[in-house]
């Protein structure tokens, strides 16, 4: 027999919803003060069979910079199971179109562990951010969850945008939302980890060629409004490079750039995402 707290019902309806959380995640949400509480919850959803866990291992820069090969095991990253998702179809007014899960994950995660961990944090931030400042209909479209209305074999991420032939281009984030007064806003939000600045200069022209050149951004989630470009950074240098790179790059010389782009450094974003952050960085 299942018996679930509050808490672990709690935790299960947002694993629902953002697909993957960690123990500081479920904190940043509210549901508990402790971390030590939290994780007995989780624990007691895995021996009930509707969470489970990813691992992710990784050299601190630290010791690298020390010449150390010190593996550091992360937090877990939740996540509901199939059992997990019938559970809550049976016993909420869930349905399985609303709910973000995985049919097949790895015990493992090899890659991208820290750029979805800040990708959720952001979202987070950004649903509170709406609630707090009398908004609504808060929209949040996420590279690693699947387009419910694809028809394709393979897995297709929800924000992906086709262009020309086989190509396309996959945002991050793609997010929408209605402000106070009713008025509609779009965000295509980038979030960059590491140092690598010509990758990053590379995407960012492509994605303002979109912007530009094409509806797609709004399209693809349905709201009719001039998309903002958001970019967060784990690191300052690579933010301020990245900054000047696009100063003096010709595809980014076009009237109102300064209402287009903006700039931020992530663990800012997940304490309060707000206009601020990304008005004062250009």
């Amino acid at each position: 027999m299942i018996w679930l707290t509050p808490q672990m019902e709690s935790i299960l309806r947002y694993l629902a919803h953002y697909k993957y959380l960690t123990v500081s995640h479920v904190v940043k949400l509210w549901i508990s003060k402790s971390k030590d509480k939290t994780r007995k919850s989780f624990l007691q959803l895995m021996k009930y069979g509707l969470a489970n866990r990813q691992i992710h291992s990784s050299v601190s820069e630290n010791a690298k910079r020390k010449g150390f090969l010190q593996v550091t095991r992360n937090e877990f990253l939740r996540h509901l199971t199939k059992r997990g998702v019938d559970f809550l179809c049976n016993n909420t007014e869930l349905e399985i179109e609303e709910i973000r899960y995985s049919k097949k994950l790895s015990k493992r995660l090899k890659n991208d562990y820290f750029h979805r961990v800040s990708t959720i944090f952001i979202h987070i931030s950004f649903e509170r951010w709406v609630e707090e400042s009398g908004g609504s209909n808060p929209k949040f479209l996420v590279y690693y969850d699947s387009n419910k209305n694809s028809t394709k074999p393979k897995f297709e991420a929800e924000t992906r945008l086709s262009l020309w032939g086989d190509k396309h281009f996959t945002p991050d984030v793609i997010c929408s939302y209605l402000d106070a007064q009713g008025k509609p806003h779009v965000y295509c939000l980038e979030v960059y980890n590491g140092n690598r600045l010509g990758y990053v200069t590379k995407q960012l022209e492509k994605l303002f060629w979109i912007l530009d050149n094409t509806t797609l951004i709004e399209d693809r989630i349905g709201i009719d409004a001039v998309p903002c470009i958001l970019v967060t950074f784990d690191n300052e240098a690579l933010m301020e490079k990245t900054m000047s790179h696009i100063k003096e790059s010709d595809i980014f010389q076009v009237e109102g750039i300064e209402n287009l782009i903006h700039f931020a450094i992530d663990s800012a974003v997940w304490k309060e995402f707000t206009v601020l952050w990304i008005l004062n960085k250009w």
